[in-house]
């Protein structure tokens, strides 16, 4: 029996993530908490909430992902109590886990590890395909960032590395950041991968094998960031008087190329410099600005999900606020991704 407003969704915790499985209306809250986390879905839009079992045992302690899709062949169809896969990843210093619920994330399977010696560090948040296909981004893969894919819910895992398909040179190849990288995933099974690289630039990759050969690794952004998370501004990492906004890219071509955006052009999201040092960091600076993600709605709309660190008198000037503000940005015009619509069209209110 689901219940209003359970204890454990108002205590104070570690990272929140939130997601809500598109085809069921289902939305799973995860507060992290040690080696699993707290954990509720709902089925009414938050009206009442089920609590769950939060995570696969013997998961990690750090930066814990949901998500969710169709299950991979030979589960296709679902379970009779659920019809798509659930996804609780986390990670160690450098191993990472995940996971499955074949329950819509009420119970949860073993966990099993991504990787372990390929991969380290801060890993991105978990995306499935409509074929059932599971991917992890990771901004440091020995020389290269990388993906760990499974292909049969999350039984297995391998980790591809972003790099192009000429073996004579690195040139064009991803390198190792300090910002966990985001996939995302077309309705053909094209993924794209994005990233800032290690010079600061906001740049994706295309991959039409699931992640075993890249293509069209495009700077998105050029001349207008210089440091990105995909916050960017127009200064270089590290220089005091950064003034950071959100920007958005999209393609209408399959990566070849994007049209970039200031989304918050009148109200910056964070003044000075942002760390990327965890909980190691010092000054006011981190503000969970590592917890972004971008989705679509039913209709192609772009939807943004980021910590709003910049209010009040910050908007106009320094110092910087310092707030966490959880803030979504939603498109209100141009072309949607599911539509061939001029860039001009406008959406209905």
């Amino acid at each position: 029996m689901g219940e209003r407003q359970p204890d454990h969704l108002a205590r104070t915790s570690l990272d929140p993530i939130l997601f809500t499985d598109r085809t069921t209306g289902r939305t799973i809250v995860s507060q992290l908490s040690g080696t699993t986390s707290l954990s509720s879905y709902s089925d009414d839009d938050g009206t009442t909430w089920t609590p769950n079992e939060g995570g696969g045992m013997t998961s990690g302690v750090d930066h814990q992902t949901v998500g969710g899709g169709p299950f991979a062949p030979p589960l296709i169809g679902g379970t009779s109590v659920y019809p798509n896969a659930v996804y609780y990843c986390s990670q160690q210093l450098y191993t990472a886990f995940c996971a499955m619920s074949p329950d819509g994330g009420l119970t949860y399977g073993p966990t099993v590890p991504l990787y372990t010696t390929e991969c380290g560090g801060i890993h991105g948040h978990v995306k499935v395909a409509p074929d059932g296909t599971v991917y992890m981004p990771n901004h440091n893969c020995g020389e290269n960032q990388g993906v760990a894919v499974s292909t049969d819910n999350g039984v297995s895992w391998s980790v591809h590395k972003v790099v192009d398909d000429d073996l004579t040179n690195d040139i064009g190849d991803s390198v190792p950041s300090d910002w966990d990288p985001s996939v995302s995933i077309a309705t053909d099974g094209t993924i794209y991968f994005g990233y800032k690289t290690g010079g600061g630039n906001a740049h994706v990759a295309v991959s039409r094998d699931r992640g075993q050969t890249w293509a069209y690794d495009t700077d998105v952004a050029p001349g207008l960031v210089r440091n990105s998370a995909f916050l960017g501004t127009d200064k270089p990492g590290g220089d005091p008087a950064a003034v950071w906004y959100l920007y958005v890219a999209v393609t209408y071509d399959g990566g070849r190329s994007w049209l970039t955006v200031n989304a918050t052009p009148n109200d910056p999201v964070q003044r000075g410099t942002i760390c990327s040092g965890g909980l190691g960091c010092t000054g006011g600076d981190r503000n969970l600005l590592d917890f972004i993600d971008t989705t679509v709605d039913t209709e192609g709309r772009v939807l943004v999900a980021y910590a709003d660190g910049c209010m009040g008198a910050c908007i106009n000037s320094f110092p910087n606020s310092g707030t966490k503000k959880a803030t979504i940005a939603r498109q209100s015009s141009g072309a949607g991704l599911f539509t061939l619509d001029p860039l001009t069209q406008a959406y209905p209110h």
